[in-house]
């Protein structure tokens, strides 16, 4: 048996880990008490480097999708509900712009050694944009949605944390 070498379009580390804490944030913030997570706690949970998860979490504080709370009791709470957040917003902010070819933009299309002599690089930016357009549609509330299908227990995690107190509060 023969295999074949896969490759695939990868989105980076940094946004993966993105996207796990804001799973995260919103799963937390069900309730109405909205309390916060520290980075330590959502970097164990999802076993991520706590450094990196911190940076992570810094990027999508000054994106305005999540806020930072002082104190004791602090860490980070969802300030954008995720249905309001699109993927495609969350790989510029968290990547920077990002084409499926050099040739896709202005700024890369001189790092194409075929470029004068191309004839696909119409297509291609056409490609891209459409590329760019599925990713500005995908909104993370579908990824909460599919996330809860596949482990639909890990919900319980949140309600166990509150004491009584805090549940009225």
């Amino acid at each position: 048996m023969s295999y074949m070498k896969v490759s695939m379009l990868k989105i980076n580390r940094t946004t993966e880990y993105g996207l796990l804490a804001l799973l995260y944030l919103s799963r937390k913030g069900k309730n109405e008490v909205r309390l916060p997570a520290s980075a330590r706690e959502i970097s164990n949970h999802y076993d991520l480097p706590y450094e990196i998860t911190a940076k992570t979490l810094q990027k999508l504080k000054e994106s305005g999708w999540i806020a930072s709370i002082h104190g004791a009791h602090g860490g980070y709470r969802l300030e954008k509900p995720l249905v309001e957040i699109k993927l495609g917003e969350l790989i510029r902010h968290l990547e920077g712009d990002t084409q499926l070819v050099d040739c896709g933009s202005t700024e890369t299309a001189n790092l194409c050694e075929f470029q004068s002599r191309c004839d696909i690089q119409s297509y291609m930016n056409g490609l891209n944009r459409k590329w760019v357009e599925f990713l500005d549609q995908q909104s993370l509330s579908d990824l909460e949605s599919s996330a809860l299908a596949q482990t639909p227990t890990s919900i319980s995690m949140f309600q166990s944390t509150l004491t009584p107190s805090e549940a009225h509060s």
